[in-house]
């Protein structure tokens, strides 16, 4: 039931990252005119990085306003675009997998047509046995995208944590309470 019909709207998602194009996707659907088979398009936005959006028994009077001030979100948000993600670990960890909206180049970076402030993507990160307890270990995120006004930029995050045996004794430590709390404020 979930898979989809036919792999065009795949091959036309991939067409598009490779020339750094986003699609997104306003789905108003009236019940009187039939069903659409949304598992056949969504890879066309899941792989873009865009939006999905799908009203089912839509009715302009009742769901106009919503889809309006969806399309008005999605035009005036800020976008980065071009866009390269690359994660890298201390040595100990592995990055195994990523997950979101997008085209995985190699295990350890991939690319997005574009990225605003409502995606997000995550990292899952896999730990070695050979960790000593109280050793810090990093992690560093690295993002090249081209700006609203054109230049290319880069943004560098990086991260560090100690590595604990137990995490609900390392949880009741006053260092990480302070940090908590230094966060909430």
């Amino acid at each position: 039931m979930l898979t989809p019909e036919h792999t065009f709207f795949r091959e036309l998602a991939l067409e598009c990252v490779a020339k750094c194009i986003t699609v997104d996707l306003f789905l108003a659907l009236n019940q009187k005119h039939g069903s659409l088979d949304v598992v056949t398009m969504a890879p066309l936005t899941g792989i873009t990085g865009g939006d999905l959006y799908v009203h089912p028994d839509f009715d302009v009077n009742l769901h106009g306003e919503k889809l309006y001030y969806q399309i008005f979100r999605n035009l005036t948000r800020v976008v980065a675009t071009d866009v390269m993600v690359k994660v890298r670990v201390s040595t100990g960890l592995t990055l195994s997998e990523y997950f979101g909206p997008f085209f995985v180049y190699q295990q350890s970076e991939f690319g997005l047509a574009s990225l605003d402030q409502d995606k997000v993507f995550s990292a899952a990160i896999s730990c070695d046995n050979t960790l000593a307890p109280g050793n810090l270990v990093f992690a560093q995120c690295a993002v090249l995208f081209t700006d609203t006004n054109g230049e290319r930029r880069i943004r560098i995050l990086n991260y560090q944590w100690p590595v604990a045996t137990n995490l609900y004794n390392y949880c009741r430590s006053s260092d990480v309470e302070s940090v908590a709390q230094f966060k909430v404020r």
